[in-house]
């Protein structure tokens, strides 16, 4: 055997967490998942960050001065390349927001002032946050700065935008990988909300605070404004989804729409100061009487009886501080690491979403429930069934499609191919008739459950298959695991919660933090090109003409079938997803 040269020098490895090869690998994700929860906790608190109000808006508002530069720009380069005629009409569009643009700078001045004074005064404060993009993010916080006061920014890295935009106090500044990370932050210390105009993130921001609030997992009240009178009345139809039967007038009350900066200030700080009233008079009540501490033992114990042996729990045994606010992150890393292990082994590599208002009856239910209400004289409740009645009928349409989708998908296994599962919220409604429709053909259907329901039970529905139930206490951890896996999104008529999972797959997607194109269904063409104004939204320049064209409009589970099987089939190679395929190379390697 050859003589192996000694080393002349030791090893010297990194320490684990400056490995950044690990660290951004897919081994290290609970990690980088803590360290977004964690970071971001400890400058808040050193910065002595406790209360926020969020202004969300589009990224591609600009200055007037700025605006009519860049047009300029573009009708001269039209004139040279006539193929980039879109960009100018979607920019032509957008003039609208320069009004706004300047009223955004405006309010967070508003605030800022009001915060510093307050500040001096030994009051609480309130520090304006955005999403640190550009255009109106951007334009409050310039607004915070030229106050002479600081501002929040929490980033998210995106393939188009590089950094914050430079008004964002720097040690507020945050940039996030995670999605749910980020939104966890932005609604954690949220006491306000501002939605100036802007597209499907906006939205998507808009209706996660307002279901955190209707479901109780933002348990105080906040203010929630709507900037751009004109631009939310032509866009969203919020009074129809209530007249529908599908929202509740009290999601409703908590809006205000305005269109100046003086207006929407003065509501922010009346709902604080009555806010911080009630709170004062709430703390001067009389304090409940404290228990009887327990009397310490006093003498020798040398005649007492022999003490019983402890046996105390082990640490992640201990329910109380399992449920304690100390073990936040350990209940976060077990509602991804469980989820993901029941996944892998039930083999779920594919979902269909299924979205819609856990709020319909089913036929027998409904009929039930009308004539309960009729001899009991419930007029109210009467006149909200008559007006649910004409969707019962998306009953049958969801489980058609889910049973089509479900044998379909039996079948491919059976010959070796990928195969699709049909996921909904667990719920009651139009979601039970997702799943029952998968139990019809036989097949395995999944719930996603937040465990926090405004009607019904709360458990999930009878016909998902047990072992692929989940029940979340974190709406973002939910968040995740329904967009992980997703392949298709099927909405159904639904209210708040419905357009918040609806938008919140469109941002993904939109964003590229979803690399994957897929198919989006939205079942009742009358309801949802009312609820919500697709067309209108890209005329006003805040989504495009394409993100129009990519959503599927119909009434038919056979044609959402079609449109579904042959987008997957499109994408696959010899019946295997691009997904499957690329770890079956990794593992070959």
């Amino acid at each position: 055997m050859a003589l192996r040269d000694r080393p002349e020098r030791c090893p010297s490895p990194p320490r684990a967490y400056k490995k950044m090869d690990f660290l951004n690998s897919g081994n290290a994700r609970n990690l980088r998942i803590m360290c977004e929860f964690e970071e971001p906790r400890v400058r808040l608190e050193a910065n002595g960050i406790d209360n926020i109000v969020m202004i969300f808006g589009s990224a591609r508002s600009r200055s007037r001065e700025e605006y009519d530069k860049a047009l300029k720009e573009m009708r001269d380069k039209v004139k040279v390349d006539p193929s980039v005629q879109s960009s100018l009409t979607r920019l032509e569009r957008m003039d609208f927001l320069c009004r706004y643009h300047e009223e955004t700078a405006k309010l967070a001045g508003l605030i800022t002032t009001f915060s510093m004074e307050r500040k001096k005064q030994g009051l609480p404060t309130y520090s304006v946050g955005t999403g640190a993009g550009p255009g109106m993010m951007e334009s409050a916080n310039e607004g915070a700065w030229r106050a002479g006061g600081d501002s929040l920014g929490f980033g998210i890295s995106l393939p188009f935008e590089t950094g914050l935009n430079p008004y964002v106090t720097p040690e507020l500044g945050f940039e996030f990988h995670y999605f749910f990370t980020r939104k966890y932050w932005m609604s954690y210390k949220c006491q306000g909300l501002v939605v100036a105009p802007g597209g499907y993130g906006t939205c998507d921001e808009l209706f996660e605070i307002l279901t955190l609030m209707e479901t109780g997992k933002i348990k105080r009240k906040l203010p929630v404004i709507l900037f751009g009178e004109q631009y939310w009345k032509d866009v969203l139809n919020l009074d129809m989804m209530v007249a529908s039967g599908l929202a509740s007038p009290s999601e409703l009350k908590r809006l205000y729409i305005c269109d100046t900066a003086e207006d929407a200030f003065n509501h922010l700080k009346t709902f604080w100061l009555n806010a911080e009233a009630e709170k004062k008079a709430a703390s001067e009540a009389p304090a409940a009487e404290p228990p009887a501490k327990r009397q310490a033992t006093n003498g020798s114990r040398a005649n007492a009886a022999e003490p019983e042996r402890p046996c105390p729990q082990k640490a992640y045994k201990n329910i109380d501080f399992i449920k304690s606010p100390h073990s936040r992150q350990f209940r976060i890393l077990c509602e991804f690491e469980e989820t993901r292990l029941r996944l892998e082994a039930q083999g779920i590599a594919n979902v269909l979403l299924f979205v819609g208002s856990g709020r319909l009856k089913n036929h027998d239910g409904h009929i039930q429930a009308l004539a309960d209400s009729m001899k009991t004289k419930d007029t109210t409740q009467t006149d909200l069934l008559a007006r649910q009645q004409p969707f019962l009928r998306f009953h049958h349409i969801a489980r058609d499609l889910s049973r089509q989708v479900t044998s379909w998908s039996l079948a491919r296994q059976a010959a070796g191919k990928a195969s699709y599962h049909v996921a909904t919220g667990g719920g009651e409604g139009l979601l039970e008739s997702v799943n029952e429709g998968a139990w019809e053909a036989g097949g395995k259907s999944l719930a996603f459950s937040s465990g926090s329901y405004s009607v019904g039970t709360g458990n999930v529905n009878r016909y998902v298959t047990p072992e692929l139930a989940f029940k979340f206490h974190y709406f973002f951890t939910r968040k995740f695991w329904m967009a992980y896996k997703c392949m298709g999104l099927v909405a159904m008529p639904g209210g708040i919660g419905t357009c918040d999972e609806l938008f919140e797959i469109l941002t993904l997607m939109q964003t590229g933090k979803i690399t994957r194109k897929f198919p989006v269904v939205l079942f009742g063409v009358d309801y949802w090109k009312k609820a919500v104004q697709w067309q209108k939204m890209a005329d006003y320049g805040m989504i495009s003409d394409d993100d129009v064209a990519h959503l599927l409009f119909t009434d038919s589970a056979d044609t959402a079938f079609r449109h579904i099987v042959s987008y997957w089939e499109s994408i696959e190679v010899d019946g295997q997803t691009s997904r499957a395929l690329g770890k079956k190379k990794k593992a070959d390697e």
